[in-house]
């Protein structure tokens, strides 16, 4: 029985049903196209389960966690490194490209991030990131920031990057559309998971179509009327120059 019930939350995590699946589908389309030209040794931050992995033909693919934030990933999928990405036990000049998704604002420090991630790539290497403009408190208490496009400009820069894209992923009405999903389910859903089985059952039922069409509705009007200023968050694409060295 688990079993089945662990291919179904599988199944549902991949549909307009799972209440951020807007966020989850603009991260993907981002690194996707940020990941054409991607060759060499990877350093994936903040790597979970590695989510990306089939979006990067690399020699090396190497997952970074940071261990007492990330208990569950000592029990099933183990990074290769277990370490803080504001300071890499990384030989300098080392590695060809890092993706950091939905990492930066759990940073008490980002600059040093990306010190260190410019100190590590090699010249001419790629830093792929993502995070957060809008969204709600989560994985407290470390979370401690929200980056407008000017904020991520200035930390690259400061670091002496040069920035190929900075995109952002969604307008006003993806934006509206992912809280208000996420609202549902949290609220109405969510909670009552762990100790209301037959409460959760039901309301999960009748919660599950609405998010869809929330999500679903949000992606067309965002087509039709985008409005930047207002987006879940960014997805910047920068570059270590040649001259480096």
């Amino acid at each position: 029985m688990s079993h089945y019930m662990h291919r179904f939350w599988q199944w549902w995590a991949g549909t307009w049903f799972y209440p951020e699946q807007l966020e989850k589908s603009s991260i993907r389309r981002a690194v996707a196209t940020a990941a054409t030209g991607v060759h060499g040794t990877l350093l994936d931050v903040g790597c979970g389960a590695k989510p990306y992995r089939n979006l990067f033909s690399v020699n090396n693919y190497l997952g970074l966690e940071y261990l007492p934030s990330s208990p569950q990933y000592r029990l099933n999928t183990p990074p290769d490194i277990w370490a803080d990405c504001q300071c890499l036990p990384i030989r300098s000049g080392s590695i060809d490209a890092i993706l950091c998704t939905q990492v930066l604002e759990h940073l008490s420090n980002p600059i040093a991030f990306f010190l260190e991630a410019f100190r590590v790539l090699r010249p001419g290497g790629k830093l792929i990131l993502t995070t957060n403009q809008e969204w709600g408190i989560h994985k407290a208490p470390y979370d401690y920031y929200r980056f407008t496009r000017f904020g991520l400009e200035h930390l690259a820069q400061e670091a002496s990057f040069h920035i190929i894209s900075l995109d952002a992923r969604g307008g006003f009405w993806v934006m509206m559309g992912q809280r208000l999903a996420a609202y549902l389910f949290n609220r109405w859903v969510g909670r009552f998971r762990k100790d209301h089985k037959v409460i959760f059952i039901l309301s999960f039922t009748f919660f599950s179509p609405i998010i869809a069409f929330v999500q679903l509705a949000a992606k067309v009007l965002d087509r039709i009327d985008r409005i930047e200023e207002n987006t879940t968050g960014y997805a910047l694409v920068a570059r270590k120059p040649l001259e480096s060295w």
